[in-house]
């Protein structure tokens, strides 16, 4: 799930997400929006498998994850 959506275009940036919380104004600005139908409803695809695993990650982001929850 995702929510915090400000805008028309972070909601693009959310495409395939099953359940996004959105203003209402950010839902009525994409229903009043002009575009062509092939244009209105489609996407650029920014993440990829190739490109997750070609990323190189710094020393901070490689640290491992601590499991902070208390058991």
């Amino acid at each position: 799930m995702a929510a915090a959506v400000r805008n028309k275009q972070g909601l693009f940036s959310l495409l395939g997400v099953d359940y996004i919380i959105a203003p209402l104004k950010v839902l009525q600005s994409l229903k009043e929006s002009i575009t062509a139908p092939d244009e209105k409803y489609s996407y650029v695809r920014r993440l990829s498998p190739q490109s997750a695993a070609d990323y190189n990650f710094t020393a901070e982001e490689g640290k491992p994850y601590i499991n902070c929850s208390s058991s």
